[in-house]
């Protein structure tokens, strides 16, 4: 089953299913349901031991946004507005969540394949990427359906750009901790990272360039000074794909582009200035769509229910300002433990929550369970090294 999504999430968007024009569903999510309720039920014994072992003293912090959140869906509803799209979007991450942390530890695969598993995913978008950057490069057609036009721009299945170079250049950073005892095996990995590189580069996803150079930077400290030599030859062969890359009309291509930011300038003040009363303190509820900001009405199929186009956004909006100050703590908890048992997926989440503060993708389907997945079995291999180590 394991298997299967992995499969569902690197042909991505051609499995999707419009069930209404804000609503979607893919394989993986169904996948993903099947996998809890199997594996809940398998080891029940073991989940209900935890759940009782759970105590208030003991996650205060997420206790309290979790309260935040009931409260801000509540205030949704008395506000008029309808929470079905929303809590199906919430039921989907948390459905995502419970499985990923099952699938981590009681699938039944060792540790070293699942992280493989998850890492193949990235692989896998790149190379079909790379087949759909070479044989349909002007994707402009995809506006029809809702998406946006991208011309001589790799957006694979995934069909963006952005979400596609992120989960690509965390492949790349989370293949450079892996110390294969061969030398075949270490160039092969080699090549693969490098070529992973100059996929990033034909995204033209500057947050996903972004993230690769965090990646680089912070995983330079952790590599043998004879391997090194890799990150220079693929920074060296990531600049040559952007500088010979085609680059035809159209300000996709253009890395000192300026509109998006103009966009969402005007997406933050509409937003912001649309938290009225007790929504500045617990938000408008988490996924409830946005206010329309005047003039970009469309009557295409929405993709993600005008929802916030970066994080730091999203948390203000979906928890408000009390809300998204105690996410924030949340999340630096979750990095600073992170941190300690493993630097590697620690850098890897950094890509990630930094990606994010550019476009959403800490809360985009695909990014989270392809990222939680690769960040979770990065976490188990390492704790099995310590383990085997000690």
């Amino acid at each position: 089953m394991m298997v299967a999504i992995w499969v569902t999430l690197i042909l991505g968007q051609l499995l999707r299913w419009q069930v209404s024009s804000n609503i979607a569903v893919y394989p993986h999510d169904l996948l993903a349901v099947m996998l809890l309720v199997w594996l809940g039920w398998c080891h029940r014994r073991d989940w209900w031991r935890v759940v009782r072992q759970l105590s208030p003293k003991h996650y205060p912090v997420a206790l309290i946004w979790l309260g935040i959140v009931l409260l801000g869906l509540n205030l949704a509803v008395l506000s008029g507005h309808s929470i079905l799209t929303a809590s199906l979007y919430l039921s989907r991450i948390v459905v995502y969540a419970i499985c990923l942390g099952l699938s981590t530890w009681y699938v039944g695969l060792k540790p070293l394949w699942l992280w493989l598993g998850w890492v193949t995913v990235g692989i896998g978008v790149a190379y079909l990427g790379v087949w759909q950057y070479v044989l349909i490069p002007d994707t402009r057609f995809l506006s029809i359906l809702g998406w946006d036009d991208h011309y001589y721009r790799l957006v694979s299945t995934w069909l963006d750009p952005t979400f596609t170079g992120l989960v690509v250049a965390a492949s790349a950073i989370s293949l450079t901790a892996w110390q294969p005892n061969r030398k075949q095996w270490r160039q092969a990995r080699d090549v693969i990272v490098i070529l992973l590189g100059s996929v990033v580069a034909l995204t033209f996803s500057r947050s996903s360039y972004l993230a690769l150079a965090v990646g680089w930077v912070g995983t330079w400290w952790w590599l043998p000074k004879a391997e090194r030599k890799m990150w220079i030859v693929t920074a060296v062969i990531w600049a040559a794909s952007v500088w010979w890359a085609p680059k035809p009309t159209g300000e996709g291509v253009v890395l000192t582009r300026t509109s998006t930011i103009v966009a969402r300038q005007g997406i933050w003040e509409q937003s912001l200035t649309s938290l009225v009363g007790l929504q500045n303190v617990v938000g408008r509820g988490v996924f409830v769509p946005l206010p329309v900001v005047p003039g970009t009405e469309s009557n295409a199929v929405a993709d993600h229910g005008r929802q916030a186009d970066n994080s730091l956004l999203f948390s203000i909006m979906s928890f408000g300002w009390v809300g998204a100050a105690v996410w924030w703590v949340m999340l630096a908890q979750l990095g600073w433990f992170w941190w300690h048992r493993d630097k590697v997926g620690s850098v890897i989440g950094a890509m990630w929550l930094l990606h994010s503060l550019f476009s959403n993708s800490l809360w985009q389907p695909f990014t989270f369970l392809s990222l939680g997945g690769l960040l979770l079995s990065h976490y188990r291999l390492e704790q099995q090294s310590v383990k085997n180590g000690s």
